[in-house]
């Protein structure tokens, strides 16, 4: 039986950080973390591939924003499958700051559970495709 999932992207600042860095929030910029909450869980990208855990707790971040994306509709197997077949793209040892990081993994994310590109909205990733 199908069943209907909230999507919610979940968008961290860094634990610590430094003047340069809160110029930059306040200007819009700046290095960000994101995760993608769906089926009770918060799935990320990090230095070690896709990352599965508890919603909300980035480790050495804190939450600056959490927006419903939409509904995912399909089974925990069907999740699963997706992330598997992510995998290729997104696997240990493949992370960049600028070209392959959390926040892309979390756009890609949410456009195969939503069924459509531009799932995440423009405004909470104003340097795309270099969010970071």
């Amino acid at each position: 039986m199908v069943e209907m999932h909230v999507v919610r992207l979940n968008v961290y600042d860094p634990g610590r950080v430094g003047p340069s860095q809160m110029l930059l929030s306040y200007l819009g910029f700046g290095q960000h973390s994101s995760g993608v909450q769906v089926c009770n869980h918060e799935y990320t990208f990090t230095s070690n591939g896709i990352a599965k855990m508890q919603p909300l707790c980035m480790p050495s971040a804190k939450l600056n924003t959490a927006v419903g994306l939409g509904r995912f509709r399909g089974t925990p197997a069907d999740l699963r499958a997706i992330l598997r077949a992510m995998e290729p793209t997104y696997a240990p040892g493949s992370f960049d700051a600028t070209s392959r990081n959390s926040n892309h993994f979390a756009a890609d994310l949410a456009a195969r559970l939503l069924g459509r590109d531009g799932a995440v909205p423009k405004q909470l990733n104003p340097l795309k495709p270099q969010f970071c």
